[in-house]
């Protein structure tokens, strides 16, 4: 269920990206992309690698019946997401000046605002998917994985109903959107999330684990998202349009692999020998090529992909291209990388090869942006992907070797 849910996000996120960017033009779109950036940026701080551990623990406390201690993992994690979340939109909505001018090179305020709010509601709304996730209720986590792209494209229908698809309107049900499905998600998941004042004693127990976690998922999110951003502010808002209407596409890849990963993660956690290890690893490498077939088929059909952009998008069809290839290295290295952190518990290994890239990834685009464009960052990508999956496998083999 969460392929399911993760594939219909990734759809309708297709729907939307094609509708909103043609309505709006590469400058404008190019904007809204660099506020998805920003939010994606920082969610990955406020985050603190909680929904990592909530994936490592929770399934063992359950399974071991300790129901109160899961419980008590749960409303500290939820008040730490909480305490991030309110923290981010008080500093973001009084910087709004500066972030608006600065990050996003447009004087309207407006932009910040509802950065804030957007930031706000996907640290909240993560919550709910992480904790059907850990419970291992694939079904309601599918769903709620959907629910915002479902929104999106629901009120951008709306907008283009009564002829309103303006930039604001469209930023708008791009960062509010997030906020909506959380209230819908209190009501159907009907969990509501309780507040544990005491949330720092219950991290300092898990901190070996998510401090790494973190780690990883803060640095992969500055090298996955900062292209957007430095294109605005090195090639202007227009190229910055032409590469988020390939990128945004082609994160459709990493959706899908993270729905893969997340169904990996507890079963990497509950074997207790390398025999069974290694024949589950075996498995999910085989997995791992069939979707590398399908990042060809979307190769060939890229260029029909991007025609419903409109003419002013033709460049952005060899973007998307060079993009899914360079994720092909990400994809196989995705078994390696998840064997490491839940198999062997060595999340250090990723979150310092994630922080190395990030100084290469910084240093390809600022020097490169200049002088090709939206293609330095494809470029940074694809050095990125390929280097962590040797050095994921590099380890795995080390791991196995006593086999021999």
């Amino acid at each position: 269920m969460v392929f399911v849910g993760n594939g219909v996000s990734s759809a309708l996120a297709i729907i939307f990206t094609v509708a909103a960017a043609r309505a709006l033009g590469p400058s404008n779109w190019g904007v809204v992309a660099g506020v998805a950036s920003l939010v994606g940026i920082l969610t990955a701080v406020g985050e603190l690698g909680l929904d990592a551990s909530l994936l490592r623990f929770i399934p063992g406390l359950l399974k071991q019946g300790k129901v109160k201690a899961s419980g008590q993992m749960f409303r500290a994690v939820f008040t730490a997401r909480l305490t991030a979340a309110v923290g981010f939109f008080t500093l973001i909505v009084a910087m709004s000046p500066i972030v608006s001018k600065y990050i996003f090179d447009i004087s309207d305020t407006r932009v910040s605002i509802l950065t804030a709010l957007a930031l706000f509601g996907t640290l909240i709304f993560d919550f709910q998917i992480a904790s059907a996730q850990a419970r291992q209720n694939w079904r309601t986590a599918g769903i709620l994985s959907a629910l915002i792209n479902i929104l999106r494209v629901i009120f951008l229908l709306g907008l283009i109903l009564i002829d309103r698809v303006g930039f604001i309107e469209v930023l708008s049900i791009f960062t509010m959107s997030s906020i909506f499905a959380y209230a819908i998600s209190l009501y159907w998941y009907r969990t509501q999330p309780k507040l544990d004042f005491d949330w720092g004693k219950v991290y300092r127990k898990i901190a070996p684990f998510s401090g790494w976690m973190s780690l990883n998922k803060i640095v992969s999110s500055v090298n996955s998202r900062m292209d957007v951003i430095l294109l605005i502010q090195l090639a202007g808002s227009y190229e910055a349009g032409i590469y988020s209407a390939a990128n945004r596409l082609a994160m459709g890849v990493p959706i899908i692999i993270a729905s893969f990963a997340t169904v990996l993660a507890p079963r990497f956690s509950s074997f207790n020998n390398r025999k069974d290890l290694l024949l589950y690893f075996r498995k999910t490498l085989g997995l791992a090529f069939v979707i590398v077939g399908g990042l060809i088929f979307g190769i060939f059909i890229a260029p029909f992909v991007i025609s419903f952009f409109g003419e002013e998008y033709q460049r952005s069809s060899l973007v998307l291209q060079m993009l899914l290839l360079s994720f092909v290295p990400f994809v196989l290295g995705t078994p390696a990388v998840n064997i490491l952190i839940y198999g062997f518990q060595k999340p250090k290994i990723i979150a310092i090869t994630t922080l190395i890239q990030l100084p290469l990834i910084l240093l390809i685009d600022i020097l490169l942006i200049p002088k090709i464009g939206v293609f330095a960052p494809v470029l940074a990508i694809f050095a990125t992907n390929s280097s962590m999956m040797m050095v994921a496998y590099f380890y795995v083999f080390r791991g196995f070797s006593w086999q021999k």
